[in-house]
């Protein structure tokens, strides 16, 4: 799954911040396809807390951050939703 970041709405990151990642369901890792005004590693690992899918680095468990609402366990797999829906992922940066 390709997944397209922007965080244009966290004030301590550039207004034009921006990741691509690829998710491997399977694998449960991740990597960076590209990214412009913030720091992340090229690849690492997925974890699913709590319906939530947390984006870590590839030497530990703390998340670079949180997609929340995309939940990888799911049976029917993630879904897309609106950036402002209740029920939609939505991204939260923990660094």
């Amino acid at each position: 799954m390709r997944l397209t970041i922007h965080l244009d709405t966290f004030g301590r990151v550039n207004p034009m911040a921006f990741a691509i990642l690829w998710l491997d369901n399977e694998t449960r890792q991740w990597s960076r396809e590209g990214h412009m005004g913030l720091e992340l590693p090229e690849w690492g690992a997925l974890h699913v807390d709590c319906g939530n899918t947390l984006v870590c680095g590839p030497n530990d468990s703390t998340p670079c951050c949180v997609l929340e609402g995309l939940d990888l366990n799911g049976t029917s797999g993630p879904s897309r939703a609106k950036p402002d829906a209740r029920n939609g992922a939505r991204m939260r940066a923990d660094r």
